[in-house]
């Protein structure tokens, strides 16, 4: 991402939060598809394949979660 474009480190889903609640613990993260289509990040067929990809782990990793 960061070769394709610099501007997207700051946007890179990197914040998670794990968080203690009542029942257990709250884990929550930034969906990279939502956050990098954001322009002009959109127009990059590179940064939309990477945000795919990291989007498709996360939710691989929350629903192993569940």
């Amino acid at each position: 991402v960061l070769t394709a474009d610099h501007k997207a480190s700051s946007l890179l889903p990197c914040n998670i939060t794990v968080e203690a609640v009542d029942d257990g613990t709250l884990i929550t993260f930034v969906d990279p598809e939502i956050l990098l289509n954001l322009p002009p990040l959109d127009k990059n067929e590179l940064i939309q394949e990477v945000a795919d990809e990291a989007g498709a782990k996360l939710r691989k990793v929350a629903d192993s979660l569940k």
